[in-house]
């Protein structure tokens, strides 16, 4: 799926003033990749109103083909392949400018990203670099401070929509998508290529809403366990549902982002107070640590059932007095 039309017109790409070296930060990975490939047909596009995506210049960038454009996309950048890069950093450009992209360069090891620092500093005047990584703490100050720096943003979810329209039917699926995707290009493509998001999802509200005292424990905790493979989405998911029953206490029901879960989240906002919820996510940030870090999955869904439990009767107790 092309996303571009969308991508060029934000303001993370409409904003972009000329540089020797681009860090693009995010963890919507289309968005940065897309972000990557119209920087460097901005860069070698010839027309007036560059990038304009259907001359040569562009059509070969944006299929990797373009002999000035040198792309490394890998899963982890070791020195090694700053080496490489360096070596043939000083053949001249068969064009005006030659580009290297280095996606994921959270990735890169210290001594890859002290070694690109040194080119990064002092480039050729024809040198380019465009990078895009998932998270800036990964990123050595030294390069940020070199680099026109990024923070990508979340796409307005009316665009989004309208953009995902030009591959999928508006239905049930796409909308779920949308509204848990907190305005994410590839959190609503991971979603919509999976099938067991739309059952992570229906987990995370009957947990919420159907955990009803320590009986229904043993009974949650086996579909959980099923799904242990989803546990972190499922969590987060929570925390989603969890914002909409703050929002619907606070403020409109329209705001809600899981909006065809209305009456979902209706009777699940029955059994939790605000400071309920709050209470919850603030505990959910360290179970999703500990899911992320591996550690024992039972312990961990136990310790999220009785959290919620436990919020629970302090909400009806809440009530009672």
């Amino acid at each position: 799926m092309n996303h571009l039309e969308l991508i060029s017109k934000s303001s993370a790409f409409a904003n972009l003033d000329l540089s020797h070296a681009y860090l693009f930060i995010s963890d919507d990975s289309i968005a940065v990749s897309g972000l990557m490939k119209l920087t460097c047909c901005k860069l070698l596009c010839r027309q007036m109103n560059a990038p304009c995506l259907v001359c040569d210049v562009c059509k070969m960038t944006l299929d990797r083909k373009h002999c000035d454009v040198l792309e490394f996309d890998k899963d982890k950048i070791v020195v090694r392949d700053i080496e490489e890069l360096l070596d043939s950093a000083m053949v001249t450009p068969f064009g005006n400018r030659k580009i290297y992209c280095l996606n994921n360069f959270d990735t890169a090891t210290t001594q890859a990203q002290n070694k690109l620092l040194k080119i990064i500093e002092e480039p050729p005047a024809s040198l380019v670099f465009v990078l895009g990584a998932s998270t800036h703490a990964l990123v050595l100050p030294t390069i940020k401070s070199r680099c026109t720096v990024v923070m990508v943003q979340p796409y307005n979810l009316e665009e989004l929509k309208k953009s995902f329209l030009n591959y999928y039917s508006n239905d049930h699926k796409l909308e779920l998508a949308l509204n848990v995707s907190c305005g994410k290009i590839s959190s609503v493509e991971q979603f919509l290529d999976s099938e067991q998001n739309q059952v992570n999802f229906d987990l995370a509200i009957d947990t919420l809403k159907f955990l009803k005292c320590s009986a229904d424990i043993p009974r949650t905790a086996k579909f959980l366990l099923d799904n242990k493979e989803s546990l972190l989405t499922i969590v987060k998911y929570m925390s989603l549902i969890l914002r909409d029953v703050i929002v619907l206490k606070c403020s409109n029901p329209k705001l809600f982002m899981s909006k065809v879960y209305n009456k979902d989240i209706i009777d699940i906002s029955e059994s939790f107070t605000v400071c309920a919820c709050l209470n919850i996510l603030k505990k959910i940030s360290i179970i999703l640590q500990r899911i992320v870090t591996y550690g024992n999955t039972t312990s961990i869904v136990d310790n999220l059932m009785f959290l919620i439990l436990e919020q629970k009767y302090n909400c009806r107790a809440e009530i009672q007095t």
